[in-house]
């Protein structure tokens, strides 16, 4: 049976020191070069056009979004039970 699909069944693998680690390496690898691809897209760039660039991606307005929701359901939450 292909590992793959165990994984999706949510079957366990065997416990293996060697693969963990090189496991490990092949994911540190792909962040390392994630990180220099996004240095190198800093580099020579003023401060303003880098908070542009920073400021362009999903993640303030998702983080935005995320903490009204988390508001709204505490709110409900906490006051629903005295009404």
């Amino acid at each position: 049976m292909d590992k793959d699909k165990r994984a999706i069944r949510g079957e366990h693998r065997p416990v293996s020191v060697k693969r963990d680690m090189a496991e490990l390496k092949r994911n540190s690898t792909a962040s390392i070069g994630e990180l220099r691809e996004f240095l190198a897209k800093m580099k020579g760039r003023k401060p303003s056009e880098m908070l542009g660039i920073i400021s362009q991606s999903n993640l303030v307005r998702c983080t935005g979004q995320a903490f009204l929701v988390i508001v709204v359901l505490l709110l409900t939450f906490t006051l629903a039970p005295m009404a």
